[in-house]
Order: C-alpha cells, then sequence, then structure tokens
C-alpha cells in the first residue's frame, strides 16, 4: 500500500527498495526509484510513495527517533539541499543484510529483540551516511516563488477549511493563476494537493494513534466522515478501517 504526502514530526525514514520499481515525491521533486535505492527522508520533509502496480515495489523501512548527527538538525541524516535518494552499487548486498537481520530479530521476538535491533540499526546508520557523504549531490529549490507561497500555506492550513479564494487572499494572487502556477510547478492542482496533505495525515494517525474514524477525519479537516472515508478509499484503495486493520496485523 503506498503512503499519501506525509511527514513524520519526530522521526526520520531510512528505506532501502529490495525488488520491483515506483515513484517518490519528496518535497516538491519526483524520483524514479529501483531496487538498490537508498532513501532518506529527514523528519519534517514530506514524502509520497507511489507504487507502480507491475512490477510490484518491495522495501524496508527504518523510523528512527531521536537522531543526532555532527553538525545536522536532530533527525536528519543529511541537509535538505542534498538529494535525498542514491544508489547503493556495491554496498546493496550488506545493507539488505543488515535490514533483514533486524526484521528477522522482531519477527522472532527472542532475545532482546529491541537491543540488538538498535545495535544493528547503528551500523546501517553509519553505512548509509557515507554513501549519502560521497554520492549525495544538490538539489534545485522550487524556483516559482507563487508556487512556493501556494504550497507552504497549504502545508500550514490543510486541515482548517481553505478554499481557492482563501489561498488566493493570503498569497495575493488570481486564483486562477496561482492554480495554473502551482500545477505547473508541483504536478498537483491546490485542492489535489490539499486533499493528499488530509489524507497522507489521516494515514499517519490511523496507524500510530487510536483514535476512532471520525476524531480522524475532523483532526485532518473534514467534518462529514462518510464523504472523508469515500475520499480515504479512492486515493488508497481501502476503507481507512480496513487500512489500519491491514497495518496493524
Amino acid at each position: 500500500m503506498s503512503r499519501v504526502l506525509h511527514a513524520h514530526k519526530h522521526v526520520s525514514e531510512l528505506i532501502l527498495i529490495y525488488e520491483g520499481t515506483g515513484t517518490y515525491l519528496i518535497n516538491e521533486h519526483t524520483y524514479q526509484i529501483t531496487k538498490g535505492d537508498l532513501i532518506f527522508c529527514n523528519s519534517n520533509v514530506l514524502h509520497e510513495e507511489i507504487i507502480n502496480k507491475t512490477p510490484n515495489m518491495s522495501s524496508y523501512c527504518l523510523g528512527i527517533g531521536n537522531l543526532k548527527l555532527t553538525n545536522l538538525p536532530k533527525n536528519h541524516f543529511l541537509p535538505n539541499n542534498l538529494t535525498p535518494v542514491i544508489k547503493t552499487g556495491k554496498e546493496f548486498e550488506a545493507l539488505e543484510s543488515l535490514f533483514e537481520m533486524i526484521n528477522q530479530s522482531i519477527l522472532n521476538k527472542k532475545h532482546n529483540p529491541e537491543e540488538f535491533a538498535n545495535y544493528i540499526m547503528q551500523g546501517i546508520i553509519t553505512k548509509a551516511v557515507q554513501l549519502a557523504q560521497e554520492h549525495a549531490q544538490e538539489v534545485e529549490a522550487l524556483d516559482n516563488t507563487l508556487a512556493l507561497k501556494v504550497k507552504e500555506y497549504i502545508d500550514e492550513y490543510y486541515f482548517e477549511d481553505i478554499t481557492l479564494d482563501s489561498i488566493a487572499e493570503a498569497v495575493k494572487s488570481n486564483r486562477f493563476y496561482l492554480s495554473h502556477v502551482f500545477k505547473a510547478s508541483t504536478g498537483f492542482s491546490p485542492r489535489q494537493y490539499i486533499i493528499r496533505r488530509r489524507i497522507g495525515e489521516a494515514q499517519n494517525l490511523l496507524i500510530n494513534t487510536t483514535m476512532n474514524i471520525t476524531k480522524v477525519a475532523t483532526s485532518v479537516g473534514y467534518n462529514n466522515s462518510n464523504y472523508f472515508q469515500n475520499v480515504f478509499r479512492d486515493l488508497v484503495g481501502y476503507t481507512p478501517g480496513e487500512y489500519r486493520k491491514i497495518w496493524r496485523e
């Protein structure tokens, strides 16, 4: 199942693709990814996994809290101006083995899996950061000032009752012009982006909290629970209840 546009406030993610291909949207940039790619997601960085149906994509995802590396903000693997996707090359098999060791220790639930996983995690981080230092390059920032203003406004207020008119008033632009510019820069209309931000956050809440569906809906900006569930199903492919059940099995 793909995760719609979302960010993690207190956790960074390290993702290793071990099978298939797909597309990742990280901030305003799109990356075509394939087996052997290593993806760095700093905390508070918006990202979305768009999985192609054929061939299917499989990955290990390591979520890390309280990460502190030298000369970087908390929960950052690398500066935000560096490309977050790198090729592991000859290091792929070694990294895959380390990820699988953590996976097996958790599945087996023997011999203090948390402590074991923590030590292996430190080895993965060390190797991943070395690869990033060797191969990461600067990535171009969104260069359209108006599109950036619209994005920042939606990111801050997506859970409120915002409309194209309220966005236009906030950024002091014509609603039709800003919509055109935003889609040209991001690939989404403002309305599509609002929906993806809301559903992405809803997925976070369904996975990480015990909120009921109605509470999740209102938390991300939907006062009508039935409408929220329809939007969620259309975008994710499952109802919110089905999605939560699958993730917790």
